[in-house]
């Protein structure tokens, strides 16, 4: 009995102080931006950056490891690059040895390079730098017509990144002249094999005419892990890795 007792004042009590609750409304919020410098560094908290300090030595012994050497500094910009020149001609490699089909040439987006490949050695870290994200290596078939147009918005762009079957003039007008693959002009009936990777695969960076496919291939094969695995290649045969501009994407001036 006395237990149904305080179960009967513990409900009372609880009503009454819900019903008489102050309710709040937020009138004004203000935000502001720490920025995360070097300053924070002069004052660590020494438990937090010993738990850091496990994972960074583990990191560093993998991404500090020189996995070949480059003949000379890539720089990534635009209209063409080595660096940029280097990665579309790998993608058109890459994806002719793993289809058994052969493509007509490659496009890789400049802003999926993010940075430099430095002359001598290379680490892994250089190429996670360069490559850091995980974009995989695509096969598209676009329509002549569809061609035209996408290399209208690489012009516009101020170029991307185009293999060496490519030839393509830039006017000051922001246009595309004299397009050319392997040597011959576009045929609006034909159909086009593109080696690419899958974030401009799906129309990103303005590159829309590539969501136009007549097909499409995603291969299992990350970019990066693809640029590894070459220069692994490369320096057991000894080699160095290099690259040059051309003729294939020319600003007129």
């Amino acid at each position: 009995m006395n237990t149904l007792k305080y179960i009967i004042v513990g409900v009372v009590l609880y009503t009454i102080t819900a019903c008489t609750a102050t309710h709040y409304t937020v009138i004004e919020s203000k935000g502001y931006t720490i920025p995360v410098t070097e300053r924070l560094d002069a004052s660590p908290d020494a438990s937090v950056a010993e738990i850091i300090n496990i994972y960074k030595t583990k990191v560093d012994s993998i991404t500090s490891r020189v996995i070949g050497q480059s003949e000379i500094a890539m720089d990534v910009e635009r209209p063409q690059s080595c660096l940029s020149n280097f990665t579309s001609d790998l993608l058109v490699e890459t994806a002719e040895k793993n289809t058994g089909k052969k493509c007509d040439f490659g496009v890789m987006n400049i802003g999926g390079i993010r940075t430099s490949l430095p002359e001598g050695d290379i680490t892994v870290g250089n190429i996670f730098s360069i490559f850091p994200f995980e974009n995989s290596i695509s096969v598209i078939t676009l329509k002549g017509k569809d061609v035209k147009d996408l290399f209208d918005i690489i012009a516009r762009r101020g170029g991307e990144g185009v293999s060496k079957q490519v030839e393509v003039k830039i006017g000051k007008d922001g246009k595309a002249y004299g397009l050319k693959i392997n040597g011959e002009k576009i045929d609006d009936s034909r159909l086009y094999t593109i080696a690419t990777i899958d974030y401009i695969a799906n129309g990103n960076d303005e590159l829309i005419p590539f969501k136009n496919s007549v097909s499409r291939t995603d291969l299992d094969l990350r970019l990066r892990d693809v640029m590894l695995q070459y220069i692994a290649d490369k320096t057991a045969k000894g080699e160095k890795l290099k690259a040059s501009l051309d003729n294939r994407l020319i600003q007129e001036k």
